[in-house]
């Protein structure tokens, strides 16, 4: 391993040397196998205590080198970039000494009252901002006054220069052996994600562990058709998806392209009958099928289907409803006042239900941008889109107080998506948000406890009126079945005797027609 240093103002610490901190070490530096995928493992810490007692917390990170005219190439092509410079004793000259421990960072200088607040949301290694930056030199991640991570951004390289590099980089750690699945995750969702459609296609499938080989075979039309209800509902969704498909294409292509995604949606629906279609879910299809061939992209899709988004195919919504009411809790978290807004005017969550069981795929609307959120939920915490969720709402703040208090205001503003939307901001909140409040925290919240309380309360009631209406139905249908049985009966009976009658009468119409004479005449 090489010798890496955590700078903490202008003292250097060489925590491979240093015993005291080996804990740190194994926190920053440990294999990436060891530790969450969704972490990267590359990042120095600095703790600046400025004279006036304003802490800030930075957070930089060491992004793997591809520019070969900087540095030369190393084994394996991934070649950390070197440290920012250290921050001088001049530039902060009464900056004290602070202790790095094993859980969180403390600032033994200055008035630490006012430091705990600005290191609550980051205080252990854990829980600090992380960045996946393929730039030359990274830009640096502050934390502000309220938590907030403000970034510098640098545009001294060109865009195409940063993806060729991003690209040769991607290739590399597809051709190594074993192919490193934590550093394709740390590309996925560094800015700009995969770049192409070619490295999607190689990519995508090994970020959700798809078997490419064994490939269940595409069942019959017949096979289709046998579930007609969903073949229906599939089809009808289909044909209202004309704005997913490229501009400019063909008419007999994009009819084609229809039937390739009913026919996938189907080969899902049929391999797993436990799951219930719900409409968007073909928003979620066509988006691998523009990327993919049919076969990869039903690989891809089951998958999904069986793991990040089996609590939408169920019967009922409970489920994903208990996965929206995350929003209201880091919405809180962040900014307490928006959050009583939404809720005095009952907003609930279905403004963000499009959102997250689609993926945003159903109103993000450019094939690009979609793709590129593709990357970053693919290579995520499954509970991703609900904390992009709760990031966009938080960037709509101001437009949300400008639709008063009008719930039916308020929802149609969160529907629209403005065309100038900063996608890959949005996306590095939503990862802050992971960090700094992860699932297993907002899942002892207080607010989320409530809610989900009325979720079950909710469904409930519809369980208990479904009970009912399923106990009137069966007496209903018992009492149907006695009537028609009884008027079957009746009727039979009614027929019989008219046939007796008709059949004696008949037979007395044929003796009084005799002559009994006749043999005498």
């Amino acid at each position: 391993m090489d010798k890496k240093e955590v700078t903490i103002c202008d003292k250097d610490i060489n925590i491979l040397d240093d015993p005291e901190h080996s804990i740190l070490e194994d926190k920053l530096f440990s294999d990436i196998e060891d530790i969450d995928p969704y972490q990267s493992v590359d990042l120095v810490e600095r703790v600046v205590a400025h004279k006036n007692d304003f802490q800030k917390v930075e957070v930089v990170e060491q992004s793997a080198e591809l520019f070969p005219d900087t540095a030369s190439d190393s084994s394996d092509g991934s070649e950390a970039l070197e440290n920012e410079k250290n921050i001088s004793e001049s530039s902060v000259p009464n900056a004290k000494q602070e202790s790095v421990t094993e859980n969180n960072v403390t600032v033994s200088g200055g008035n630490s009252a006012q430091a705990k607040p600005m290191l609550q949301s980051s205080s252990t290694i854990e829980g600090c901002v992380l960045r996946h930056r393929l730039d030359p030199e990274p830009p640096r991640s502050v934390l502000d006054n309220d938590g907030v991570v403000q970034h510098q951004e640098d545009d001294a390289v060109p865009k195409g220069l940063k993806e060729k590099n991003k690209i040769r980089l991607i290739r590399k750690t597809l051709d190594s052996k074993p192919v490193d699945v934590a550093a394709l995750r740390n590309l996925a969702i560094s800015p700009g994600g995969l770049i192409n459609t070619e490295m999607r296609q190689r990519v995508w499938p090994l970020l959700l562990n798809v078997n490419t080989k064994n490939i269940t075979p595409k069942p019959s039309h017949e096979e289709m058709l046998a579930m007609s209800k969903t073949y229906t509902q599939v089809v009808m969704d289909v044909n209202r998806s004309s704005s997913r498909f490229p501009p400019g294409i063909d008419d007999h292509v994009r009819m084609s392209m229809k039937d390739k995604l009913v026919d996938l949606i189907m080969r899902v629906m049929l391999k797993n009958k436990q799951l219930k279609y719900y409409q968007g879910f073909h928003d979620v299809c066509i988006t691998f099928l523009l990327v993919m061939d049919e076969d990869l992209a039903f690989a891809m899709v089951d998958r999904l289907a069986l793991g990040n988004m089996r609590e939408y195919l169920d019967e009922t919504m409970e489920r994903t409803s208990l996965l929206l009411n995350y929003i209201y809790p880091l919405v809180n978290k962040c900014n307490p006042e928006l959050c009583q807004h939404m809720e005095r005017n009952d907003l609930g969550t279905i403004f963000a239900l499009s959102w997250v069981i689609t993926w945003f795929s159903h109103v993000l609307g450019d094939i690009k941008r979609i793709v590129r959120v593709f990357d970053f939920f693919l290579a995520s915490h499954r509970l991703m889109p609900v904390y992009l969720s709760a990031a966009f709402v938080l960037y709509r703040e101001q437009d949300i107080y400008a639709a008063g208090d009008e719930m039916g205001y308020i929802h149609k503003c969160l529907s629209t998506i403005p065309s100038d939307l900063p996608l890959e901001s949005l996306l590095e909140r939503a990862g802050d948000l992971y960090l700094q409040y992860p699932p297993i925290e907002i899942s002892q919240d207080p607010m989320l406890i409530r809610m989900n309380r009325q979720v079950y309360e909710h469904f409930n009631r519809i369980d208990s009126r479904n009970a009912s209406r399923r106990l009137a139905q069966q007496s209903s249908d018992i009492r149907s079945r006695m009537f028609v049985k009884f008027t079957m009966w009746t009727v039979t009976a009614v027929v019989g005797v008219a046939a007796a009658v008709l059949y004696h009468a008949y037979r007395g119409q044929e003796w009084a027609a005799v002559d009994i004479w006749s043999p005498f005449s």
